[in-house]
Formats: structure tokens, C-alpha cells, sequence
């Protein structure tokens, strides 16, 4: 039983002794490595040739395809992450590579009419790194039942 007690008050020692936290080392080791300013001009800023994809007349169970230009109008490289269409149905092609200032990608996007009848507008959403982070555009078709 003494054996016990010593066990636990040499513990509870140990314990007490140490006054310094995880969270106070982590401050401590991180405080002199801060990410650099980054000034949101410098950004690069995404402008679209059109609001809307319009994809055109189909007939339901037809796959429709439609471009969309993407221009970086900023000072630095844009990087498009992700894109992705708000239903499984639209699908866009991201680019592999960084869009320089000035140039320009133009993004296809094919939209499946399947099972879905009458006007369909769906918005593709672009993960990037602008000052925003997120971009998004609208792509309508009319689909047909005949």
C-alpha cells in the first residue's frame, strides 16, 4: 500500500512541477514563424467572358457540352484547385497548369440531360486562389421531353 502512495504522490509531483503547457509551448515555438502579408492586390482576380453557360436546346438523355473563357486579370498566377458542378450531372474540365496574368483558359463543361426535363440551371464552383477563394458561374440548358 506505501508502495502505492509513494507511486502516486511522485505522479502528482511530476504533475505540479510542470507549469509549462502544450498550448504555451506551441505559442512560444510559433510565435517568430507568422505567414507573410500578403497584400490583396497582388491577388489574382478571375473575370469570366459570360455569367451564363448557356448550353442550348437538348433533348433529355443527350449530353450537351458548352466553353467558358476564364481570364486572370490580376498581377500573379491563377490556380484553379477544384471545379465542381452542383449536381453530378455537370462536369467541368480544370486546368492542370497555373493561368498567368493576362492569358486566358477557356473551361469546357458537358452537362447529362438525363432525367431531368424542362430548364436546368447549375452552377459550377471553382476552388481558387483568389482574394476570395471561391468563384462561381451558371450553366442553363432546356431540355426536352420529344
Amino acid at each position: 500500500m506505501k508502495k502505492i502512495l509513494g507511486i502516486y504522490a511522485v505522479l502528482a509531483l511530476t504533475v505540479v512541477s510542470c507549469k509549462e503547457t502544450a498550448t504555451d509551448k506551441f505559442v512560444e515555438n510559433n510565435a517568430t514563424t507568422q505567414a507573410p502579408a500578403i497584400n490583396v492586390e497582388d491577388l489574382p482576380v478571375i473575370s469570366f467572358d459570360k455569367e451564363v453557360l448557356d448550353i442550348g436546346n437538348l433533348t433529355m438523355g443527350q449530353i450537351g457540352q458548352g466553353a467558358i473563357e476564364i481570364t486572370n486579370t490580376g498581377k500573379t498566377d491563377l490556380v484553379i484547385y477544384a471545379a465542381q458542378g452542383s449536381c453530378g450531372c455537370t462536369v467541368p474540365e480544370v486546368p492542370n497548369q497555373p493561368i498567368k496574368p493576362g492569358e486566358s483558359y477557356t473551361m469546357n463543361v458537358t452537362f447529362d440531360s438525363a432525367g431531368k426535363p424542362g430548364l436546368q440551371q447549375k452552377t459550377v464552383t471553382l476552388a481558387t486562389n483568389t482574394a476570395i477563394g471561391k468563384e462561381m458561374f451558371l450553366v442553363k440548358a432546356q431540355v426536352l421531353t420529344q
